[in-house]
């Protein structure tokens, strides 16, 4: 980082004005187009993100849905926002704002009609329709505790997280907490900090955040906006660095640092996104089920941006040199198989334009290791050093592509976003320099210092949105870490049940032609199947991803229509669909009348087909388009049954029928794995509970059939359920394991014996959080899951019912 300091004259900066204004003038624009773009949408999308334009981190929040692959949403001012604006939403995003008494009451009306609304650190006017009393005080950077038996926290960490910005601790009235805080990691807590409730008879809900969820995850990811410019780093060196905003000590001060290194592990920004993505999907789960963008290629949870930095010395070559031969045979860089890095290089760095040609046709990326000096900038002089410096790279290497990333040469950050919006200015779009150093500061510890995996753009200090993304650099060569540790440590987290996806940047220099760090990195991601790519192809998939889109999104009689326009670059990419429906299960899935391939992924808690997302229109089927009736005093209908458990902890290949549902599956073709995966295990049709024969369905042998009803059934005041249970084809009693699920989370169980020709009556209490998410949503779908063993083999059964509160 600090080898080699050559100096550089320095230009006029007549120049600087004009480019200056110009870096104003399209963050500017960055923050309004996608609203005005999207506002202007034909079809309104699901989710409307409500704004202050006084406030732009309101607009942050459209970041933070991209990153959740939940694109399917318009921008609004709130002072624009109307009845009709609001017509054919299902969620409403209400960024941090000021209500007036006419928008409480438009919102108002809204939810009592089935809308669902979700707050952000709301005011005291919206405090009826969200369930909540009065406030009591306020606490600025405390700790959060998500409730993981509720439906929008499971599959999250139940560990406390920090969060930044106010919080507000409002009493309860109707509103049920899924998440509380308290002013410390060991502290009880007891305010609510995240809370729900149902509304009216038409399925609306309200929730409520009472910190700005996006001021958190860009404090938590930037750093301390206070701190910014100052030198706080135990007295290293007098140069300001992005660490410097994470020290809570400075010689002669005692305060916490500012992420709580002994939750470095934890992704916690990115957790707390993902709450709000369950919450989303949750909730408009009895309107629309929202479709969603996976996160990487492929089904990747995980990739590897290995870059170093090169002073001039020239290991650079050797070191591309050494990836390439090492790379699969025949692999391809397009679909992350072969092993590529980028190396930030000063002008002088032995290369010949030959070589440099030849290697970014290969894929590798070479980019400028923009050089202040090791000394503090000014958003003039940062502008200097980059005139000055790019023309000297491109005369020694005219085929030298113009960089879009960079790290600057000594990390040097002199305050809050100078360095990100200079870059935007040169054509920079990814920067690498948030920093995990020094090592009396890191101290061994792997994880995530900005509380995030994933590179996300920065926000102005203002929460004006700017066009860089940041993506930090976990691991470094000149923190004391113990690199294999560091690199399997993020990596088992991120493909294990942790679920703790993320991208993670390596710094191993390139002066070095051979690197014991850089070789211990690509040992471990190839050994977990993880791609080790240049910070360009993470560019270029996040550019992608974030411009493909979900539109035209309607419900009606049982189906989903949308269409899906998979941009440039967005190679491998994946769509998820909820396998709950409104009324039932995904029962099929088409495009263009062709039916779709899925898989089953469980993601934080919430089950999804997941299937690639090529651009067309699709149709995805989740109930028969004629039901049958609902039972009354007749037998049970029979329901499709699956041979074997869907695993939840890898995908299950499932070929999906056509859109109108058939009475059995054909035999499932194996689904190709992709480079970094292990084979699927066997196909697991979606199942249906009211089949309806088709003339060209194949027959599928079974030598019973379980089958469970009514299909809608009251539960008690003391939550309880009885059913009734069938099997056909039986000649001789059954030791039955009964499931019943609910989002995907157990809410009861019993094992019992099922005899030949006879009704079995069950008796089931459900869970609390069960029991309390019925009382306040009224009527819940819920999947019954019936096990045997017949004949040496297991059979499983599956049917959909509907639990309706008692009276």
């Amino acid at each position: 980082m600090q080898l080699h300091r050559p100096r550089y004259d320095r230009r006029s900066l007549r120049l600087l004005a004009g480019t200056l204004v110009a870096v104003v003038l399209a963050a500017t624009a960055l923050a309004g187009a996608h609203g005005a773009a999207r506002a202007a949408s034909v079809n309104p999308q699901p989710v409307l993100v409500v704004v202050d334009p006084a406030d732009p981190f309101g607009r942050y929040y459209t970041e933070i849905l991209r990153a959740e692959g939940l694109n399917a949403f318009d921008v609004e001012d709130v002072n624009a926002l109307t009845t009709e604006s609001l017509a054919g939403r299902s969620v409403v995003l209400l960024a941090r704002t000021t209500s007036t008494d006419a928008l409480v009451a438009t919102l108002t009306s809204w939810v009592d009609a089935g809308g669902n609304l979700i707050a952000m650190r709301p005011d005291a006017r919206l405090a009826d329709l969200l369930g909540l009393g009065t406030i009591s005080g306020q606490l600025p950077n405390g700790y959060l505790t998500i409730d993981t038996g509720s439906p929008a926290g499971s599959g999250l960490t139940g560990a406390s997280m920090q969060f930044h910005g106010p919080a507000d601790r409002w009493s309860l009235t109707s509103a049920t907490p899924i998440a509380r805080w308290s002013d410390s990691a060991t502290a009880d807590p007891d305010a609510p900090a995240v809370t729900q409730r149902a509304i009216g008879t038409a399925g609306g809900q309200a929730a409520a955040f009472a910190f700005d969820l996006a001021r958190s995850v860009v404090y938590t990811r930037q750093g301390n906006p206070a701190w910014a410019g100052q030198e706080r780093d135990f007295g290293q060196d007098s140069l300001r660095r992005s660490d410097d905003l994470f020290f809570g000590a400075k010689p002669g001060d005692v305060q916490p640092d500012w992420v709580d290194l002994n939750k470095v592990q934890i992704p916690q920004a990115d957790e707390q996104q993902r709450l709000l993505a369950n919450l989303i999907t949750q909730m408009s789960a009895d309107r629309v089920p929202m479709p969603r963008f996976w996160y990487l290629p492929r089904g990747l949870k995980a990739a590897v941006i290995m870059t170093g930095d090169d002073h001039g010395v020239g290991g650079t070559v050797a070191r591309f040199q050494r990836l390439a031969t090492d790379s699969p045979a025949g692999c391809s860089v397009d679909a992350w198989t072969c092993l590529r890095m980028t190396s930030y290089v000063f002008p002088g760095t032995p290369l010949t334009d030959a070589q440099v040609a030849a290697f970014q046709d290969q894929g590798f990326e070479i980019g400028l290791h923009v050089n202040t000096g090791c000394a503090d900038f000014t958003a003039a002089t940062l502008a200097a050093n980059w005139t000055t410096q790019l023309p000297l790279l491109k005369a020694a290497w005219p085929s030298l592509a113009a960089p879009t990333t960079n790290r600057t040469h000594c990390i040097a950050w002199s305050d809050w976003a100078s360095q990100p919006k200079v870059e935007r200015a040169q054509g920079i779009r990814l920067d690498t320099n948030y920093y995990y150093w020094p090592g009396t500061w890191v101290r061994d510890r792997p994880g995530m210092f900005t509380g995030s995996g994933f590179p996300m753009r920065f926000a102005d200090t203002d929460g004006t949105l700017i066009d860089v993304y940041q993506a930090a650099t976990q691991i470094t060569d000149e923190s004391n870490m113990t690199i294999p540790t560091h690199i399997d440590t993020l990596l088992d987290n991120a493909l294990g049940p942790k679920g703790y996806y993320g991208v993670f940047t390596a710094n191993m220099h390139t002066d070095q032609p051979n690197h014991a760090g850089a070789n211990a990195i690509v040992a471990s991601a190839t050994a977990h199947g993880v791609p080790v790519i240049a910070a360009k192809q993470m560019l270029k998939w996040l550019d992608g991803r974030n411009g493909s889109t979900f539109g035209s999104i309607t419900y009606a009689a049982g189906q989903l229509h949308f269409s899906l326009s998979r941009a440039a670059g967005a190679d491998g990419l994946e769509a998820m669909l909820p396998t709950a429906g409104p009324r039932g299960p995904l029962l099929a899935l088409a495009r263009g009348g062709v039916a779709v391939p899925t898989t089953t992924r469980t993601v934080k808690g919430v089950e999804y087909a997941v299937f690639s997302a090529e651009s067309g229109e699709y149709t995805a089927t989740y109930e028969s388009p004629t039901p049958t009736p609902t039972p009354t005093e007749s037998p049970t209908p029979t329901p499709t049954e699956s041979p074997t458990a869907t695993p939840t902890e890898s995908p299950t290949s499932t070929p999906t029928a056509s859109p109108t549902p058939t009475a059995s599956a054909t035999a499932a073709p194996t689904a190709t794995p992709s480079p970094t995966e292990a084979p699927a295990p066997t196909a697991t049709p979606l199942a249906s509970a009211e089949p309806t024969p088709q003339p060209t369905a194949t027959p599928v042998s079974r030598p019973v059939t379980l089958a469970v009803g009514p299909a809608k059934v009251r539960a008690t005041r003391r939550g309880a359920v009885v059913l009734r249970m069938t099997c056909s084809h039986c000649t001789t009693p059954l030791r039955v394991q009964l499931r019943l699920q609910v989002s995907g989370r157990q809410a009861a169980s019993r094992t019992l014996t099922v005899s030949p020709g006879s009704v079995s009556a069950i008796k089931l209490t459900l869970s609390r959080n069960a029991e309390g998410l019925l009382s306040r949503k009224r009527s819940l779908v819920a999947k019954a899951v019936m096990t045997t063993r017949h004949d040496g083999r297991s059979v499983t059964s599956t049917a959909t019912l509907r639990l309706v509160a008692s009276r």
